[in-house]
């Protein structure tokens, strides 16, 4: 294997689902809808991530690995933006 074969980036997934799909497939079944809906993804670098951590802290999301509310993005793990956080982004 080559070195110009292998693309492996660190990039962090932001998908777009509603609440009703969201309860149905649940953390377990992520993977499997982010793969059959990529219109619905955006995919950041981590470099940008990043440089975009701190300014995100205002968001308010759920760590659903520790059950709690936090203020911003887990950078290891999953973050869930609900209404409350998503009006800020608009």
């Amino acid at each position: 294997m080559q070195k110009e074969d292998i693309n492996i980036a660190l990039v962090h997934d932001f998908i777009l689902i509603s609440n009703q799909e969201f309860e149905e497939i649940s953390l377990s079944g992520i993977f499997n809808y982010r793969d059959s809906n990529s219109e619905n993804v955006v995919q950041l670098h981590d470099d940008m991530f990043g440089y975009m951590q701190d300014t995100l802290k205002w968001i308010e999301t759920i760590n659903p690995d520790k059950n709690e509310i936090a203020m911003g993005f887990n950078y290891y793990g999953w973050s869930i933006i609900e209404k409350t956080g998503a009006t800020k982004l608009t």
